[in-house]
């Protein structure tokens, strides 16, 4: 993956904005090429361990009931609901179908997202990706850049259900032996081989994707329910 700056000029920072999320949307249909071609329920995650970082692939779809505008307002326009708990976003930017966000008073962490949607017939395809600094809003040298891409694809199957598919792939730049305390196994981490604790990492990571899965209805549900309320 690419380190991404964006500029703080205008015309710039648009251009950049717009030629990142063009880039990820051309390559929509490679990264679903290895979907199944139905519509059953699909998971598939990936972990690779290094001695500074790990990388994370995770891959689903699934079939909601709900239409598909419904579903492209409700989700991918409502920015606040798929930001991470602990993230206040408090920048925003929208310039046509991109929109940036960020938090500026994290002091140990960086968020810095650039994404954009497009429309297809019976289909919406929203791209999105991390920043790693920022002119505008820039990286405390302190603070180390995650970095991270995310397509969710969304077709219409009939009035009133849609197939969503969702491929992410993530760098998380901390030292795997650094996030051990946050892991439920019982063995001794430490004398575990490369393979051995890769297992574990990756059992840990499946079941998340996996719960998010599982979820995936209830949290389209009470989106929509919000939004009706408002």
């Amino acid at each position: 993956m690419q380190y991404v700056t964006l500029p703080a000029n205008p015309e710039t920072r648009l251009t950049a904005k717009q030629w990142l999320t063009q880039q990820l949307y051309h390559n929509t249909d490679r990264v679903f090429a290895s979907f199944p071609n139905d519509s059953d329920v699909f998971v598939h995650t990936e972990v690779h361990l290094t001695a500074t970082h790990m990388e994370l692939t995770e891959m689903f779809q699934r079939v909601a009931n709900v239409p598909l505008q419904t579903f492209v307002k409700a989700y991918y326009t409502n920015i606040p609901s798929r930001a991470p708990e602990f993230v206040q976003l408090d920048h925003v930017e929208i310039q046509g179908n991109t929109r940036n966000y960020a938090a500026s008073d994290m002091t140990d962490a960086y968020f810095n997202v650039v994404e954009a949607h497009f429309h297809e017939a019976g289909r919406c395809i929203l791209v999105g990706r991390a920043i790693q600094n920022d002119d505008v809003l820039p990286r405390g040298d302190h603070v180390k850049a995650h970095q991270s891409m995310q397509w969710l694809d969304s077709r219409q199957l009939n009035a009133t259900q849609i197939l969503v598919r969702v491929y992410k792939a993530t760098v998380v730049p901390v030292p795997p032996v650094e996030l051990f305390p946050q892991l439920k196994s019982d063995l001794e981490l430490t004398s575990l081989d490369e393979e051995a604790l890769t297992a574990v990492f990756a059992t840990e990571f499946r079941a998340s994707v996996q719960a998010t899965v599982d979820g995936f209805h209830d949290s389209c549900a009470k989106l929509i329910a919000d939004m009706t309320i408002e």
